[in-house]
């Protein structure tokens, strides 16, 4: 949705994140609820809605995090709860095209996002082919 294309700056503050974790792009994808189509993301990088089923990708950080730091199996993939920890989780890409699909706004964000990424200098995690590209322009 529209509103939640800054959730990763509105849900954590700059001057609280500890870490940052980058994505590709949002999930495009939507769900129908009781006749109601709602998307799948909000707006958070690898983060989905609560009533979603956690995506592979995101399923995959869990496992790590369950091994690395013997944390208990998360029941939702909505990370909301870890923006407002510090957890800065930004997409590369902030919109795509439900036709084109993934990629499809890249060029349009990209100079946005590297610039936020520079103002914040901390520990970044690089999860996927685009986010290991940014880690060399950064």
């Amino acid at each position: 949705m529209k509103k939640d294309i800054f959730n990763a700056f509105n849900l954590c503050r700059l001057q609280d994140v500890k870490v940052i974790i980058i994505g590709q792009d949002p999930y495009y994808l939507s769900t129908n609820l009781n006749g109601v189509e709602y998307p799948i993301a909000n707006g958070l990088a690898f983060s989905v809605n609560p009533f979603v089923n956690i995506p592979s990708s995101l399923r995959n950080i869990f496992k790590e995090l369950m091994s690395d730091l013997d944390v208990s199996e998360p029941t939702s993939g909505d990370l909301r709860l870890w923006a407002a920890k510090g957890v800065f989780l930004i997409n590369m890409c902030l919109t795509v095209d439900p036709i084109h699909k993934a990629g499809s706004h890249g060029q349009i964000w990209k100079g946005f996002v590297l610039k936020a990424i520079k103002e914040i200098l901390l520990y970044h995690l690089f999860y996927g082919v685009v986010s290991h590209r940014v880690s060399r322009l950064i």
